[in-house]
């Protein structure tokens, strides 16, 4: 009787699990699918295949615009808040004046929404009288939510580290600075890398703290927002499962980079 429930347990738990993802992924393909369809508007039925689309998006100069500019700010954001955050990870393990202040002051950007910060970034910047662009209020933004992401990855990295190597190194006779780069950095380097990765991400796809703080500029989001306005044609439908292989493509290059940096 125990197996016979424990069977129909299971085989709920499965059923359950099917329906999740495709709850999850089954909207994702139909975009992907209608993103080839030779209509002038996203929707069914279908009235041919075509990759029309593709190339009208790859085309347009405003995307391409904007998708450099959410390259290189991606890039900015990368850079800055992955130093930031490992700084701030190797303060707290170096035993940092009001630890539990700290970390909760510096997680409190995850749980902020993202629309009150975005506003509030917005009226520090007009009461500072600053202009809004991309490496100035946008590069502050996305910085200010993508350091926690850093923070946590690289703390959780370094509570994980054998201290006695660091201690094997000095007794050996290497200085601090000597050891963090031959001992703790090597160490730290798959979780660098995947905090990288993962907050240059988090600034390329960020869209409602970037909305109130690009000005006239754009990225790829407010891009794709705008085009919205003009037309529902499949192109937006193009452009989104061109993102979505992007950064599939980034996650994978991220894990077999994180692989090859761990077995080195």
């Amino acid at each position: 009787m125990a197996t016979r429930r424990n069977t129909g347990v299971s085989m709920w738990l499965k059923v359950h699990l099917c329906v999740v993802y495709a709850f999850l992924f089954v909207p994702i393909v139909l975009l992907a699918v209608l993103s080839f369809n030779a209509a002038q508007a996203i929707g069914l039925p279908m009235r041919g295949l075509t990759l029309d689309w593709y190339w009208t998006a790859i085309s347009n100069t405003r995307v391409l615009t904007a998708f450099i500019n959410s390259v290189e700010v991606g890039a900015a954001v990368a850079v800055l808040s992955t130093a930031l955050g490992t700084l701030a990870a190797l303060a707290l393990r170096n035993g940092l004046v009001m630890r539990s202040w700290f970390v909760q002051l510096a997680l409190l950007p995850l749980v902020t929404p993202s629309i009150v910060l975005g506003i509030a970034l917005f009226m520090g910047f007009s009461f500072l009288g600053l202009p809004r662009g991309l490496f100035g209020s946008v590069l502050v933004g996305h910085v200010t939510f993508t350091i926690p992401y850093v923070f946590l990855i690289v703390s959780a990295r370094l509570s994980g580290m054998d201290t006695s190597l660091e201690q094997a190194a000095a007794d050996l006779g290497a200085n601090q600075v000597q050891a963090f780069f031959k001992v703790t950095f090597p160490l730290l380097q798959p979780a660098i890398v995947g905090g990288g990765l993962l907050v240059f991400l988090l600034s390329f796809d960020e869209f409602i703290r970037t909305f109130f703080l690009a000005g006239l500029d754009q990225t790829l989001p407010l891009a794709i927002w705008n085009l919205m306005f003009d037309a529902l044609t499949p192109e937006i439908a193009a452009l989104m499962t061109t993102l979505l292989v992007f950064n599939v493509f980034l996650l994978l290059t991220g894990q077999w980079l994180l692989r090859r940096t761990a077995g080195s």
